[in-house]
C-alpha cells in the first residue's frame, strides 16, 4: 500500500512538473507569436478596414490573381462532432487510416513484456511497452491493438491473453495501428500521429480535464457545443496549440447578428464551463453564423471557426471562396483577379439559388437584405419575368372574355343567330 501511496504521489508530481512546463512552453509560445505577428502584419495581403454600411470587411492590400492564396490558416476555433470524435483528428481534421502489420514475438520467463486494456469495444489495446521485456525492440506502440496470436484470431483482451499464454517461445502476432490516439479518459477526441509528436495531445489533456469535471448529465447526447467553449476556456487559460494558428482573441473581434441563446441560457453555460456569458453568447451565435464545416469522407464531421474568413462580408457576386483543406487549415482563395484596396467578399449562400430564395435565407439568418450587383440584376431580371408574365395572362384572359362575350351574342337557346 505504502508503494501505491509513494507512487501516485509521485504521478501527481510529474502532472504538475508537466503543466508547469506547459504553461512555461505557451508563454514562450506567445512572445514567439506576437513577433511573428508583427513580421505578417508588414507582408499580409489583407487589411481589415470600416465598410460603408457594413461595419467591417477584409481588403486587399495588393493586386491578386485569380486562384491566389489570400489566408491560409489553422481555424481559431474548431470541434469535431460526436459522432466522429474518434475517427478524426481534433486539431488537424486528419481522418483515420489503419495500418495492419505481422510483428514476430517471443517469450521470457513465459511473458511478452507487453501491457494491454481494454478499448470500447473490449479489444486488446497495447498501453505499455516494457522497457526490459522480452520484445523492448519490436515495432510495437502504444495504441496498437492486438487481434491475432499463432494464427488464431484474438477478439477481446481476455481472448487475447489466453492465446498469449498459450503461445509457444517464439510466435508471430498481428497488430492493427490505427492513425489516431483516442482519448481514452474523455472518449471523445483523437489526435493523429503527425499532431500527437508535436505535443497537441498533451494539451488536450487539460480541455479533457474540464470536460471529465463536468456533470455527468451534461455529458449526454450531443456535445460538441461545450466541448468548443471549453477548448476557448483552454486556450484562455494555457494558450493556443498552436504558434501559427489564429488566435483565440481574434474571435473576440468578430462580430455576430444573432446571438443564438438567451441570457439565462449564457448564464447556465458560464456557471457550467467557466467561459463569461457575453463569450458564450458571441461564440455561439458566431458558430451558427460564421462557422465553416469540415468534410471528410463525404461525411460533415466538424465545423471551424476562422476569424480571417468570419471577417469577409457577403456578396452573391464574391471574388473569394472559403473552404478547409486536406491539411485543416481555413483557406481563403480569390476566384477572380482581386485590385488593390478592393473588398474581398464569399458567398455566405448558394449563390446559384433564386434571388428571392437568397434573400429570404440572408434576411432570416444574418438580418439583412442583400443589395449586391447581383442580386439587383437578378431581382430587375425578375420582375421584367413578372411584368412579362401577367401581360401574357392578361392577353390571353382578355381573349377567352372576348370569345366568351361573342359566343354568348351569337348564339341562342342552342341556335346560331349567324347568317
Amino acid at each position: 500500500m505504502a508503494t501505491l501511496v509513494d507512487t501516485t504521489a509521485a504521478l501527481e508530481a510529474t502532472k504538475l512538473d508537466d503543466a508547469a512546463e506547459l504553461k512555461r512552453q505557451r508563454l514562450r509560445d506567445k512572445k514567439r507569436r506576437q513577433r511573428q505577428k508583427q513580421k505578417e502584419k508588414k507582408r499580409s495581403l489583407t487589411e481589415r478596414r470600416d465598410t460603408p454600411g457594413k461595419g467591417q470587411g477584409l481588403f486587399a492590400t495588393q493586386s491578386l490573381e485569380e486562384g491566389a492564396i489570400v489566408a491560409r490558416q489553422p481555424p481559431a476555433l474548431s470541434v469535431v462532432f460526436d459522432a466522429h470524435s474518434q475517427t478524426v483528428c481534433g486539431f488537424c481534421f486528419k481522418p483515420d487510416t489503419t495500418d495492419k502489420k505481422t510483428i514476430k514475438l517471443v517469450k521470457r520467463d513465459g511473458k511478452v513484456g507487453v501491457v494491454f486494456a481494454d478499448d470500447e469495444h473490449g479489444a486488446a489495446v497495447v498501453t505499455r511497452l516494457s522497457a526490459t521485456g522480452a520484445n523492448s525492440t519490436a515495432d510495437i506502440k502504444q495504441g496498437d491493438v492486438l487481434i491475432g496470436v499463432h494464427g488464431a484470431l484474438v477478439a477481446t483482451t481476455g481472448q487475447a491473453l489466453e492465446a498469449l499464454r498459450n503461445a509457444p517461445a517464439a510466435f508471430e502476432a498481428v497488430f492493427i495501428r490505427p492513425s489516431l490516439l483516442i482519448c481514452r479518459d474523455c472518449g471523445r477526441f483523437a489526435t493523429c500521429k503527425d499532431c500527437a509528436e508535436q505535443g497537441r495531445h498533451k494539451w488536450h489533456a487539460h480541455e479533457c480535464q474540464l470536460f471529465q469535471n463536468l456533470p455527468s448529465s451534461s455529458k449526454r447526447g450531443e456535445t460538441s457545443p461545450v466541448r468548443l467553449l471549453l477548448r476557448y476556456r483552454a486556450s484562455a487559460d494555457i494558450g493556443d496549440w498552436s504558434t501559427d494558428k489564429e488566435t483565440i482573441d481574434e474571435v473576440r473581434s468578430l462580430v455576430t447578428t444573432k446571438g443564438g441563446i438567451d441570457a439565462s441560457t449564457a448564464l447556465a453555460l458560464q456557471k457550467l464551463t467557466g467561459v463569461p456569458s457575453d463569450v458564450c453568447s458571441l461564440l455561439i451565435g458566431t458558430i451558427r453564423g460564421n462557422a465553416a464545416a469540415v468534410f471528410r469522407n463525404n461525411h460533415r464531421v466538424a465545423c471551424a471557426l476562422s476569424a480571417k474568413v468570419g471577417y469577409c462580408n457577403h456578396s452573391c457576386a464574391p471574388n473569394c471562396s472559403a473552404s478547409v483543406d486536406a491539411d485543416g487549415k481555413c483557406v481563403l482563395t480569390a476566384t477572380t483577379s482581386v485590385t488593390k484596396d478592393e473588398e474581398l467578399t464569399i458567398s455566405y449562400v448558394d449563390a446559384n439559388q433564386p434571388v428571392e430564395q437568397r434573400r429570404a435565407i440572408l434576411q432570416e439568418h444574418y438580418e439583412f437584405r442583400c443589395e449586391c450587383v447581383k442580386c439587383v440584376k437578378d431581382s430587375r431580371a425578375l420582375l421584367k419575368l413578372k411584368a412579362r408574365s401577367r401581360g401574357k395572362e392578361h392577353l390571353q384572359n382578355t381573349s377567352r372574355l372576348a370569345r366568351e362575350q361573342y359566343m354568348h351574342a351569337h348564339v341562342k337557346g342552342g341556335k346560331s343567330t349567324g347568317v
